[in-house]
């Protein structure tokens, strides 16, 4: 005995029925408006975090640094500005990295500061700093992105700043403070 006979049977009426495998595909204009509040609620939540999040940025790839005349250049991570250093001597070139320093406005490591400078050592033992964003000014705020390469030191005249001498350029990595 079929299951249709057996409805029959049970005076169901099979005419409207749709086999299982069939689905209502008929389209119903009230459910696309029901999606309008919930898109436009949504939409501006996913801009905003996208908008919130920053690049990651570290003190300049020796290799990829440009020479033009002794003048220093390199595009920063994020695309937005760029590295800017100058050479005593124009025919020189960046060998290595050396160091990046880091002054805290609270004196925190975790805090926000400035970078002072990323500094490199050229062709001719020459240290050279290169300064992130120089055209903009005031200074960029900044928040350390990886503390533990960071070590704290005592300057002149009492103050207290963040060096990075990882090898590794990423360990020296910050993002802007917006």
């Amino acid at each position: 005995m079929t299951i249709s006979n057996e409805l029959q049977r049970s005076n169901i009426d099979v005419s409207s029925m749709q086999e299982p495998h069939q689905c209502d595909t008929s389209f119903k204009p009230r459910s696309v408006f029901m999606l309008k509040p919930a898109l436009l609620l949504l939409l501006p939540a996913l801009f905003a975090s996208h908008a919130m999040a920053s690049t990651v940025e570290f003190c300049p790839n020796p290799k990829e640094i440009q020479n033009t005349l002794g003048v220093l250049t390199v595009k920063t991570e994020s695309g937005e500005g760029e590295w800017v250093g100058v050479l005593r001597n124009p025919k020189a070139s960046i060998t290595a990295f050396d160091s990046a320093i880091f002054y805290s406005y609270d004196n925190a490591v975790e805090g926000v500061g400035r970078l002072r400078a990323c500094r490199f050592a050229s062709s001719d033992n020459q240290m050279v700093d290169m300064h992130y964003r120089p055209d903009v000014a005031p200074d960029i705020s900044i928040r350390l992105a990886w503390a533990p390469a960071w070590e704290k030191k005592k300057g002149a005249f009492g103050s207290t700043y963040f060096e990075c001498r990882h090898q590794d350029l990423q360990g020296c990595a910050f993002k802007e403070a917006k």
